[in-house]
């Protein structure tokens, strides 16, 4: 299978696995305004930096192939990011 069509395929289990969450949890709730407003910021902070995919490419944590591993590891490395953020600024609130 070529790399674009696996990482479409992967793409696609991806969304329906997120969109499954958001509609079914009782515990995960995501926003679409919170999702626009971020989409929106990411890319007015890329244009004004100049920041893009070819820089990303360079990062020495970005994969240097194209194939399932480097996807799943992609996967795990923002799991692990976005599951430590916290908007909460009382220290005893503040969880993973």
């Amino acid at each position: 299978m070529p790399v674009s069509a696996a990482h479409s395929a992967a793409s696609e289990r991806v969304l329906e696995s997120a969109h499954f969450i958001n509609k079914n949890s009782s515990d995960v709730f995501v926003p679409e305004a919170g999702v626009q407003q971020a989409a929106h910021e990411i890319i007015k902070r890329m244009k004004s930096t100049g920041y893009s995919t070819e820089e990303w490419k360079k990062h020495e944590l970005t994969p240097n192939t194209a194939d399932a591993a480097a996807i799943e590891w992609i996967f795990v490395v923002d799991t692990l990011n976005f599951s430590f953020w916290s908007d909460r600024t009382n220290k005893n609130e503040q969880y993973t």
